[in-house]
């Protein structure tokens, strides 16, 4: 009964004895033990992984030969503790069969014999390999992000759901004059243009709506939200000392790993001068376009192909066209015959010339076929880019001069011929009165 009951003993030990291997084979983490002296006695499965090697080229050998220096000493002062009989969670690094650090949280226990004498130690090795190479590029990151957000050339914030300021860059507190400390007691709206006040509100509102929503469209506001919550528009706000200050605006909504609100990053960019470059381009074209309609002289725009792109009303009055029909003629079709070749050869040539303007006087066709003469003035107006050079000509109706010109000439010639006739009788009578 005796030997029985031994037997039956040593099955179940050897049964629990191989549930336990099982066990530690099928484990996640690591498993290793070493004797007193350090030298590897057992691994499982997943140790064998981590270190990259065979079974065999692991049992039997100094754990530290797969250490390098600095690792091997934190393994010294390890032990030290074991040996005391004190069990140690750490953090080291193993080196695999290529030499690459592989690093493990360590979590050991020290293992005495009967006699209570240190005999080694156990230890549970978790791979931290991925997420240290995560948390250095985490680092990496985040020191990018803070260098770019305090040296970046444009204002940047973090800011809460509401709108209200949490972090800004030097940049930001230049742009709107405030200090750190002053914006940071303020929400966006309250900087904004009295205008724009309920607008900025109701962006805020909305994102606090859809921070978990799929892609909307908010008309109103001509905002578009997305599961990445970001938008982008032109806003002014209010500086410090009272000047509007206008802002290309890009406003982010930053999620946690869990999908939650995390904050809002927004980059300001100072556009104010672009704006006022642009008011201005917009009054100075208002201004000639205004000139070039009121011009008491004829005026046109030619392409240069040589078609009259724009005409004022004055060079219509002149011709007898509407500006439609004039806009589909060039200057050769208003010439009058005799004139079109020379007309034909300027448009054609003028392009190739060094010439930035001429005069010359010309006769033109009325709608009406009454012949009209014009001193015509061109000058050649360069382009910029994406816009081809093009021609302003002046059109100035001298036909009453012309007339007048025309009718001195007649009456000048009357009266050269009528002074040779009296010259003629004169000189008639003065003979006949000399020779009787």
């Amino acid at each position: 009964i005796a030997a029985r009951r031994v037997a039956v003993e040593h099955r179940q030990l050897q049964l629990s004895e191989g549930r336990y291997r099982q066990l530690v084979d099928l484990a996640a983490e690591g498993i290793i033990s070493i004797d007193a002296e350090g030298i590897v006695t057992f691994v499982n499965a997943s140790a064998i992984a981590m270190l990259g090697r065979d079974l065999e080229q692991i049992v039997g050998r100094p754990v530290i030969e797969f250490m390098d220096e600095e690792a091997e000493a934190m393994m010294n002062e390890q032990t030290a503790a074991r040996r005391s009989g004190i069990r140690g969670s750490y953090e080291n690094r193993f080196l695999d069969a290529l030499g690459r650090p592989v690093w493990g949280q360590v979590a050991a226990t020290p293992i005495v014999d009967s006699n209570g004498i240190y005999a080694g130690a156990v230890a549970m090795v978790t791979d931290m390999t991925t997420r240290r190479a995560t948390e250095r590029s985490l680092g990496v990151s985040e020191a990018k992000y803070r260098s770019t957000f305090e040296h970046g050339p444009s204002g940047m914030a973090e800011m809460s759901i509401d709108g209200r300021f949490v972090q800004v860059n030097p940049v930001l507190c230049e742009i709107l004059g405030y200090a750190a400390e002053q914006l940071c007691a303020m929400r966006l709206a309250d900087i904004s243009h009295p205008d724009e006040v309920e607008q900025t509100r109701h962006i805020f509102a909305d994102l606090a709506r859809h921070t978990s929503t799929d892609r909307t469209r908010d008309t109103s506001t001509d905002l578009e939200v997305t599961t990445s919550q970001q938008f982008r528009a032109e806003r002014r706000y209010v500086h410090a000392q009272g000047q509007i200050v206008w802002c290309d605006v890009s406003v982010s909504v930053v999620l946690d790993a869990d999908g939650r609100f995390a904050y809002i990053v927004a980059h300001f960019l100072d556009i104010t001068d672009r704006r006022e470059f642009q008011r201005s381009l917009v009054m100075s074209e208002e201004r000639w376009r205004t000139a070039f309609d009121l011009a008491p002289v004829g005026l046109a725009e030619i392409a240069k192909d040589g078609h009259f792109d724009r005409v004022n009303p004055a060079f219509c009055e002149i011709l007898g066209y509407p500006a439609e029909r004039l806009r589909a003629m060039t200057p050769v079709d208003i010439c009058h015959p005799e004139d079109a070749a020379v007309a034909h050869g300027i448009i054609t040539d003028w392009p190739r010339m060094n010439v930035e303007n001429f005069n010359y006087t010309e006769r033109l066709i009325h709608a009406n076929g009454q012949v009209v003469w014009c001193v015509v003035r061109a000058v050649r107006i360069h382009g910029t880019e994406g816009i081809d050079d093009h021609y302003l000509v002046g059109y100035l109706d001298i036909t009453e001069r012309e007339k007048f010109e025309r009718q001195l000439e007649d009456i000048a010639d009357e009266a050269n011929e009528a002074s040779q006739l009296k010259s003629n009788f004169l000189a008639n009578m003065s003979h006949e009165i000399r020779t009787p």
